[in-house]
């Protein structure tokens, strides 16, 4: 799956290159702007913005698609986790139904985290789920 985000990602930037760039192009001029005014140093030769911005927003802009990555992988890795651990938690139910169906016990209960599950022998058994 991780390759499939990583090109879709490349896909965005490159499909909203221009647009990107030049909303990262006119915060950094805007930038420079206001710091040589604070900075200010009379009679001082140092290189401009204009003479540097398109090379200082692409590494911007290349900041910007690691980090959109990172993201992009930090949250399929969640949905990924997060779906396994659902399916885990339903087979860890129907072990204790398997469980309550073989046993003398009535009732079952489990709790994890703010949830609680209770079993109860009632013909067949039911499942009851409630957060606290």
């Amino acid at each position: 799956m991780s390759p499939v985000v990583l090109a879709g990602v490349g896909i965005f930037i490159y499909g909203f290159h221009g647009v990107i760039a030049g909303w990262i192009y006119a915060f950094l001029g805007r930038t420079d702007t206001l710091l040589r005014f604070l900075v200010y140093q009379p009679g001082s030769q140092h290189r401009t913005f204009e003479q540097d911005g398109y090379v200082l927003t692409t590494i911007a802009l290349v900041c910007l698609a690691v980090m959109i990555a990172s993201y992009a992988l930090r949250a399929l890795e969640y949905l990924i986790f997060e779906l396994a651990g659902l399916t885990m938690d339903i087979d860890r139910i129907e072990e204790l139904i398997k469980v309550l169906e073989s046993s003398h016990t009535e009732e079952l209960s489990v709790r994890k985290g703010d949830v609680v599950v209770h079993i109860r022998k009632v013909g067949q058994p039911s499942l009851l789920l409630r957060s606290l």
